[in-house]
């Protein structure tokens, strides 16, 4: 008896350090394409979160904090789900104003029966599994990363946050490199104008 748990365990370690390993050789073929805007980068690597989180919403928001808004700047979601880019809503609205405060990933495996189900963004969206986290652009927050399901999901483990923190740096860097290649371009014109 004693064995077999120690087979078992042996056997549940050695799963769960291939699907480790399997979401980072994910994350890392999206880092490595070539020939994608920014933009479609930042959303394959939503649609891939959706993918190994089973979640069917993923969003990257910047926060205004001077305005006390958040701005979803890239958005996947199924076909009939009334989530778009450019949307903007009151910050105390959303999950994202608790998860934009924190220095850890939000996870919530089933809004209605949290500590979360009187919050605002509850009542009015529904979603009942959120995962969320910061991310900084040039050593400056900027805004939230999250997946979220009308459905509870989960339960998530500590390598599901890591895997969140690494995709938030993932779509940090992308934003990085965006804001470098906008910045090289306002350069140029500047100098061809001179």
């Amino acid at each position: 008896c004693e064995l077999q748990k120690v087979v078992l365990e042996r056997e549940r370690a050695e799963s769960a350090e291939k699907t480790h390993a399997e979401r980072i050789r994910a994350l890392y073929e999206i880092a490595a394409l070539s020939g994608l805007t920014f933009e479609q980068q930042i959303a394959k690597i939503l649609r891939l979160g959706c993918r190994l989180f089973k979640l069917d919403i993923g969003k990257v928001c910047r926060v205004n904090e001077e305005k006390s808004t958040s701005e979803f700047i890239c958005v996947v979601a199924p076909d009939g789900c009334n989530i778009s880019k450019d949307t903007i809503l009151d910050l105390a609205r959303t999950i994202c104003s608790i998860t934009y405060n924190l220095d850890r990933p939000l996870v919530i495996n089933n809004m209605g029966e949290s500590q979360y189900k009187e919050h605002p963004s509850y009542k009015n969206t529904c979603l009942e599994t959120y995962l969320g986290t910061a991310i900084w652009v040039n050593d400056v927050k900027f805004g939230t990363i999250n997946f979220s399901s009308f459905n509870p999901s989960g339960p998530f483990n500590e390598s599901d946050e890591d895997l969140l923190r690494l995709i938030g740096r993932l779509v940090s860097v992308t934003l990085e490199r965006k804001h470098a290649a906008n910045e090289i371009q306002k350069s140029k014109e500047a100098a061809e104008s001179a």
